[in-house]
């Protein structure tokens, strides 16, 4: 049911998209605009901490969006919502916090959800400029005959791209981009 949601390009976690599909649109594109005599730029993003940094309540906003049924998207809620932590060592305990944003560690349907916070990406994009995601990592990609047209709507998606992780506050990790 949520594959059918998520657009084609958003691949990992769900059936018949592996990362292998990711990765293949990406010299799939550049042999393409070659053989039209195009330039292609790309720009590979990591969103940093992307599991633990999810904002709990706009992933709810938008699996109800995606069309999740709300007795479903109010067990997720209660699962992810109002997690304690504590740290044993040795024969300390430390004081519980309460955990506001991510999902728990080692949980497996975590991934998917992951996949629904992303399904709306593509709307940050300009015309003409394509993505493929993997998980949390991101790549967009621009195609033509000019240099310039391609900068300049790269960097407008850039803007976008920055606008919309702040809305759903996650932030980009240049550093560990692939």
């Amino acid at each position: 049911m949520i594959g059918k949601k998520v657009p084609p390009s958003v691949n990992g976690f769900l059936p018949l998209r592996d990362n292998q599909l990711a990765v293949y649109k990406i010299p799939t594109a550049i042999t393409e605009a070659h053989s039209h005599k195009k330039y292609v730029l790309g720009i590979i993003l990591d969103i940093k901490s992307a599991y633990d940094s999810v904002y709990i309540d706009g992933l709810i906003l938008k699996c109800l969006q995606l069309g999740i049924n709300e007795n479903i998207t109010k067990v997720l809620h209660s699962f992810l919502q109002n997690r304690t932590i504590q740290v044993r060592w040795r024969n300390s305990l430390s004081r519980t916090k309460t955990i506001q944003k991510g999902s728990p560690q080692g949980s497996v349907v975590f991934p998917i959800l992951f996949v629904c916070f992303l399904a709306d990406f593509f709307e940050t994009l300009d015309a003409g400029v394509k993505y493929s995601i993997f998980a949390d990592d991101i790549f967009i990609f621009c195609a033509h005959t000019s240099l310039d047209y391609i900068s300049k709507k790269l960097q407008n998606t850039m803007e976008n791209v920055y606008k919309w992780c702040n809305y759903w506050k996650l932030d980009i990790s240049p550093e560990n981009a692939p």
